[in-house]
């Protein structure tokens, strides 16, 4: 199960690309993706986060970086 390896956290994900924490878990909810573990912490894997970063927020003028 090399894709376990893979598995980071939300706030892992943002503190290593340097992205705003609460921004990227609004983005996670809209892209409706990731592992929920107790107690509501999402693990995500590049794949996932990659495409988190890309998902687009609701009302943004600017799309994602």
């Amino acid at each position: 199960m090399a894709w376990i390896d893979d598995l980071k956290s939300v706030s892992e994900w943002a503190r290593l690309d340097g992205v705003p924490y609460f921004t990227v878990i609004k983005r996670r909810q809209v892209a409706g993706l990731g592992v929920r573990i107790p107690p509501g912490t999402w693990l995500l894997t590049r794949k996932e986060w990659d495409k988190v970063r890309r998902t687009p927020l609701p009302g943004c003028v600017n799309g994602p970086k």
